[in-house]
C-alpha cells in the first residue's frame, strides 16, 4: 500500500473512528438497543473494533513523551507523529534512553545508545520498537555522541564502537550477542575527533584519531595498515571519514576541529595503502562521494554552486543550484538519483535535488532550537533519515512534491 495512504489511515482516520466506537461500546452497557445492534452485526463491529485499537495505539504512541529534550520549546514537546505529508511520511521514533547514532546502508536497521548499552530498531513499519537494552561492550561507562562514534555494517549485523575506555575499539555481532574483538591500539591523540566507518562491502573497518587513518579487518580485528599519519597540517584534525555506497572509495576530510574553516581531503581506493589523491582545496566546506566512487560533490563557502570533481581524471564542473544561501553540507543518495543539501540559512533547511537535472524536488526547514544537534543520512530505499537527539525522523523522497527554494 502507498505510504501516504497508510499514514492517513493509521494516524488520522483510525483515531477518528476510534472515538465513536468507544461511545458505541459504552452505550451498549446502558442501552439494550445498542447491545442488540452489536449482536446482530458482530463482523462489522469486530472490524470496527480492530480499527479502533489501531487508532488508540497510534494516538497513544504519537503523544507519549519519551525522554523529551530539555532544550525543546513547548510546541516541540508534542510528538511530531501527526505532521502531515507531503514531506514527513513516516512517524518519528523516540528512543527512551540516549540518542540515535547510525543507520545500516542496506538493511532497515537503526542504532540508539545510552550508558553502556545499545538498542536496535527495525525501520519501515508502524509501531516500531527497539530490542531490550543490549550490554555488549566491556569497560564502556558511557556512550556519548561525538566522543564515542558508532558504525554499523551495511547488512545491519555488526556494530563497532570507539571509546575512551580500556578498549579503545570494540566490534560486536549484536544478533549473536558476541564480542568479535577489542583493542586499545587506536591513536589516542585528539580523542574528541574519533571517527569510524565500515566499507568494502562490510569487510573492512576504517578508524581515525585526530590525525591518523587506519584500516582493520572487521570480523577478525587484524590491523591491516596505517593509511595516513600526521601528513596534513598539524593544526587540522580529521573532520570526517566517508565511503562510497559501493564501499570501494574512502575519503577523509581535514580541517579545524570546530568546523569553522575550510577543509582539505584525501582519497583512497579501499584496498590500497597509498592515497590516490590529496587535495589542499582551501574553500571547501563539505564533501561527499558518489555511490560509484567516481565523483566528489563539494560545497564551498559563500556560493550556491556545487562543484563536481571526477577525482581520478581531474574533470571538474560547476553546477548552479537553486538555494537561498550557500550549502553547509551535501549528501548523495545510495542510487545517486538525489543529492541532499543542508542550506546555511536561518533557520537551516534541507533541499533535495534530482541529479539528472539538478532541479529541487523537496525542501523543508529544520526549525529547531539552539543546542539541538541534528544530522541527515540516507538509508536503504532512498529514505532520508534525520537524527535529532533521541528522535529519528524519516523522509521518503520519492513521495515528495516539486517545490522551489525561494
Amino acid at each position: 500500500m502507498h505510504t501516504l495512504i497508510i499514514v492517513w489511515l493509521a494516524f488520522i482516520v483510525c483515531p477518528i473512528l476510534a472515538l465513536p466506537f468507544i461511545i458505541r461500546i459504552a452505550s451498549a452497557v446502558f442501552s439494550k438497543k445498542s447491545a442488540n445492534q452489536i449482536r446482530k452485526h458482530p463482523i462489522f463491529h469486530s472490524v470496527w473494533g480492530f480499527i479502533a485499537i489501531i487508532g488508540i495505539l497510534a494516538f497513544t504512541k504519537g503523544f507519549r513523551l519519551n525522554n523529551p529534550n530539555p532544550y525543546d520549546e513547548p510546541r516541540y514537546k508534542i510528538s511530531s507523529w501527526y505532521v502531515l505529508p507531503p514531506f514527513q511520511l513516516r512517524p518519528p521514533l523516540r528512543a527512551e534512553y540516549g540518542g540515535f547514532y547510525c543507520i545500516a546502508a542496506e538493511a532497515p536497521i537503526a542504532v540508539s545508545a545510552s550508558g553502556s548499552f545499545l538498542q536496535i530498531w527495525k525501520l519501515g513499519s508502524f509501531f516500531q520498537s527497539p530490542t531490550p537494552p543490549l550490554h555488549l561492550f566491556n569497560g564502556i561507562e558511557s556512550l556519548e555522541a561525538y566522543q564515542h562514534p558508532i558504525a554499523i555494517s551495511p547488512d545491519g549485523n555488526i556494530i563497532a564502537v570507539a571509546s575512551d575506555s580500556e578498549y579503545g575499539l570494540s566490534v560486536v555481532d549484536w544478533k549473536k550477542g558476541k564480542i568479535l574483538w577489542e583493542t586499545n591500539q587506536l591513536e589516542h591523540e585528539g580523542y574528541y575527533g574519533k571517527h569510524i566507518i565500515i566499507g568494502d562491502g562490510g569487510k573492512t573497518l576504517f578508524t581515525a584519531g585526530a590525525h591518523t587513518v587506519e584500516r582493520w579487518d572487521l570480523l577478525s580485528g587484524e590491523h591491516h595498515a596505517i593509511l595516513i599519519k600526521n601528513e596534513i597540517n598539524a593544526s587540522n584534525d580529521i573532520r570526517f571519514l566517508k565511503t562510497s555506497s559501493n564501499g570501494k572509495v574512502l575519503i577523509a576530510g581535514f580541517g579545524l576541529p570546530n568546523w569553522s574553516g575550510p577543509l582539505s581531503f584525501v582519497v583512497w581506493d579501499v584496498d590500497k595503502n597509498e592515497p590516490a589523491l590529496k587535495s589542499e582545496a582551501k574553500n571547501a566546506e563539505s564533501i561527499d562521494v558518489s555511490p560509484d566512487g567516481d565523483w566528489l560533490a563539494i560545497s564551498k563557502f559563500g556560493t550556491t554552486n556545487l562543484t563536481l570533481l571526477k577525482w581520478r581524471t581531474g574533470e571538474q564542473k560547476e553546477v548552479p543550484l537553486q538555494a537561498s544561501h550557500y550549502f553547509a553540507s551535501v549528501l548523495w543518495s545510495p542510487s545517486g538519483k538525489y543529492l541532499a543539501a543542508l542550506v546555511n540559512s536561518w533557520a537551516e533547511s534541507i533541499t533535495v535535488y534530482e541529479t539528472a537535472n539538478w532541479k529541487p524536488v523537496a525542501h523543508w526547514k529544520c526549525n529547531y532550537p539552539d543546542g539541538i544537534h541534528y544530522e541527515f543520512v540516507f538509508g536503504s530505499n532512498e529514505t532520508l533519515y534525520q537524527f535529532r537527539g533521541n528522535q529519528l525522523n524519516a523522509f521518503e523522497i520519492s513521495q515528495t512534491i516539486s517545490v522551489d527554494d525561494n
